[in-house]
């Protein structure tokens, strides 16, 4: 989340876990998010079982790539190392239902749960809430802030989650997962900008 063709990438990934007894701000904004990526962040005490955690990732396309990328939800098992399957069960509009197979380690099983997604294109905001399947409880929210004049974007990820398991390395799984998807995520979007460009300059 990788560039070709000769274009410089000036990229900042910044992840910080907070496990257990430790909640990242639950309104971290553009402004958190520097142009180096670091994020600004105060914490307070989590409810019991529920790891909570907050990501951003600088990405060098415009946000509409980047929702294009977010909401391309049967795309995600091809480009997104953990899913090994994401199919739409149900789209009305705005408000939509994902059947996913995620793999977050070789160590573990693999994750079968139906997710809940509801996009607001005009705030570039997608909120997630799990509905059934493995997992004690899972929200997640993505949100893009445009940058440099909407020719970047900052995508700030906040995640709250009880696996259901506490088995050693389980925090540290859960961090390493989000940044490959992070990752992945800046990758695709890039490449996507990138190949939109190509005969226009």
């Amino acid at each position: 989340m990788m560039i070709k063709m000769g274009f410089k990438r000036l990229t900042a990934l910044t992840i910080t876990a907070t496990m257990m007894g430790v909640l990242m701000a639950p309104g971290l904004t553009s402004q958190a998010a520097s142009p180096a990526g670091k994020v600004v962040s105060s914490a307070v005490t989590s409810a019991a079982n529920v790891k909570k955690l907050n990501a951003s990732v600088s990405i060098d396309a415009p946000p509409s790539y980047v929702w294009q990328t977010l909401t391309s939800y049967e795309q995600l098992q091809h480009f997104v190392p953990s899913y090994k399957k994401s199919r739409l069960k149900s789209n009305d509009g705005a408000n939509k239902v994902l059947d996913i197979v995620l793999k977050v380690s070789r160590l573990l099983p693999s994750y079968n749960y139906q997710m809940k997604v509801h996009e607001n294109r005009g705030a570039y905001q997608i909120d997630c809430n799990r509905v059934s399947g493995d997992f004690e409880y899972l929200k997640a929210k993505y949100k893009l802030y445009p940058k440099d004049n909407g020719r970047r974007t900052t995508l700030v990820y906040n995640l709250q989650i009880n696996p259901g398991l506490s088995l050693p390395g389980v925090d540290r799984m859960l961090t390493s997962n989000t940044k490959d998807t992070l990752k992945a995520i800046q990758t695709h979007s890039e490449k996507k900008h990138r190949q939109s460009m190509i005969g226009k300059r």
